[in-house]
């Protein structure tokens, strides 16, 4: 019958839209998708109940507050996919703040309030907000309010479509006669009612001073809040239309329990959002890795210099930019101030050159001020190419070859500190064993270097060079096998000796010495019994010779302090004099 009463006026009034309330409850857990099959946007009320869930408190069908177990954002945010999973493509959904039987958002979340608006305003759904709310009132007059209860639903009885449009009609015009039947109207008090004018007036005034003007949340001014974010979905076009995509927010120890972060999506535009559901400031970093399917749509030829710009939409006004690689997998650190959100506007940028040289400086830039804090670095599209490097290179030569590029391409020319670099990395802090591959690479380079003063081949790059001659996409160096399976990272054409064009390799000796002082102990000393060849008699006289020695040979300064015997294992006396030292 509604199906056919919604096609009878829309073929008179095509632009005539029809919303229909959907409660839901038991027997009609999906009325919402019987209303959208319809032709009808369904008007929902889902939210609130689930957000007074994430303050400790369950809001019942009838206006009453409950106390239950706190739930964190990531449950909330688990429920809401999978309701909109549920829903068909394309499908048009209204949010409803509150309803005239449920208390209003200032008086459910207090502060929280700020946050909920943003919530509401940020999510797919359309908001819709209810009389007074806007104006920040947390109470309200008295209101009838018709609740139909399980028991009180009529017994459906099988009988023909005919008579049973009648018997509504029959019900429908006697209960309006009779101004409803006992039992049928529920005027329980909200707890959020006043009865007199004076009374509502003072405790809209009590509240309001409670909930803290003094630090920003003035009650009597969220109605500019309200108009704000309502701009931004205006100004935003991917805020209304774009898919929705859950991130994460995380900190040292894991997620944050109520700190909500998602992005809005479409073609080459992002919304990313974060909002902060405590009471005081948190400080966390949005891992981005779910949007990685939008730059695999692009294509390798679209991807070649892409450079992501990234545009505060509230507070601060700035604009920052990130390569492909960093934006998805680095750390992009933030902080919120309690019940506040962030909105980020990013679009992505393909084959400009010079925006993707400026975005390798702001990289640059970054890295050092990480070293700088002695913080970890992560996601950087640099220190990707030197753990790939440091990791699958099994060659001396290759290695040699890749990190002069390095050097050369990257670090040197931003003043990068190239030894400290190493030690901010994540991975050669979680992995024992890269730090060692480094060292042992380093080791034979410096005894290379003493062994000869021999230069490869070095032809400076043109002046005019703008970008080394690299194959495969910009992302990364492009990484292929030889002949004999080995890994060899192509970047630019090799000369004969096997060097980059415009390698030099004092600059990668250079580089190893560093590294092989920078990881120095100082001096060490072994205070023994007995050493090596000249007094030992058990274990310990071979350990300290053969530590000793391995330590010296790796460049450190090593001192063994043992008592002189006046005779040897083997009996003999002088026996330091073959050996150049004077008792």
């Amino acid at each position: 019958m509604l199906i056919r009463f919604c096609k009878t006026l829309w073929q008179k009034f095509p632009e005539l839209l029809l919303i229909g309330e959907a409660w839901g409850g038991q027997g009609y857990e999906d009325r919402e998708l019987q209303l959208i099959r319809s032709g009808v946007i369904p008007r929902l009320f889902k939210i609130p109940p689930a957000m007074t869930a994430v303050y400790g408190q369950y809001l019942h069908r009838d206006g009453r507050l409950s106390n239950c177990e706190v739930l964190s954002v990531n449950s909330l945010r688990s429920w809401y996919e999978s309701f909109r999973r549920k829903l068909p493509t394309g499908s048009i959904i209204i949010q409803s703040t509150t309803d005239n039987c449920w208390p209003s958002p200032a008086f459910l979340f207090k502060r929280g309030a700020w946050s909920f608006v943003d919530l509401m305003f940020f999510l797919p759904d359309i908001p819709i907000t209810f009389m007074g709310e806007i104006l920040g009132h947390a109470y309200r007059c008295p209101t009838v309010k018709r609740i139909q209860t399980q028991l009180e639903k009529p017994a459906r009885s099988k009988v023909s479509s005919r008579e049973s449009r009648e018997n509504l009609l029959k019900d429908i015009f006697e209960s309006v006669a009779n101004y409803l039947e006992p039992g049928q109207i529920k005027t329980g008090s909200c707890i959020c009612e006043k009865h007199d004018t004076t009374d509502f007036w003072n405790s809209q005034a009590g509240f309001n001073h409670d909930i803290g003007p003094q630090f920003g949340f003035d009650l009597n001014k969220i109605g500019l809040h309200y108009e704000h974010r309502r701009q931004i979905r205006q100004k935003l076009e991917v805020l209304r239309t774009g898919k929705l995509v859950s991130l994460l927010a995380e900190h040292q120890e894991g997620l944050h329990s109520h700190v909500l972060s998602f992005a809005r999506v479409a073609k080459n535009e992002m919304a990313i959002i974060a909002t902060n559901f405590n009471e005081f400031n948190v400080y966390f970093s949005i891992n981005l890795k779910n949007l990685k399917f939008l730059f695999d749509e692009l294509g390798q030829e679209a991807l070649e210099h892409c450079v992501i710009k990234i545009q505060d939409q509230i507070g601060n006004a700035f604009d920052e930019y990130y390569t492909v690689y960093e934006f998805l997998y680095g750390r992009i650190d933030t902080s919120l101030k309690p019940h506040a959100s962030l909105i980020w506007a990013a679009t992505i940028t393909t084959g400009d050159l010079e925006l993707y040289k400026q975005t390798l400086i702001r990289s640059m830039d970054r890295i050092k001020a990480k070293i700088a804090r002695n913080q970890v670095i992560e996601g950087n599209e640099v220190t990707a190419m030197i753990t790939n490097v440091v990791r699958d290179v099994n060659s001396l030569q290759l290695f040699t070859n890749n990190m002069g590029y390095i050097l050369r391409r990257f670090l040197q020319p931003y003043d990068v500190p190239i030894v400290q670099i190493f030690n901010s990395i994540k991975q050669f802090r979680d992995d024992p064993s890269l730090c060692a591959k480094l060292f042992a690479f380093c080791h034979l380079l410096s005894e290379r270097a003493a062994l000869t003063t021999q230069r490869a081949p070095s032809i400076e790059a043109a002046e005019d060079e703008k970008e080394p001659k690299r194959k495969g996409s910009s992302l990364y160096v492009s990484k292929t096998t030889d002949e004999q399976g080995n890994v060899v990272y192509k970047t630019e054409e090799q000369n004969k000796e096997g060097y980059s064009e415009g390698f030099d390799i004092r600059r990668v000796y250079d580089f190893a010495k560093e590294v092989i002082n920078f990881n120095k102990l100082g001096p060490i000393a072994f205070i023994t019994p007995e050493l090596g060849r000249w007094s030992t008699t058990g274990g310990l006289g071979v350990m300290v010779d053969e530590l000793s020695i391995c330590l010296a040979q790796l460049g450190e300064e090593v001192i063994c302090i043992s008592p002189y015997y006046e005779r040897n294992r083997k009996g003999e006396t002088g026996y330091l004099e073959k050996y150049f030292f004077v008792i």
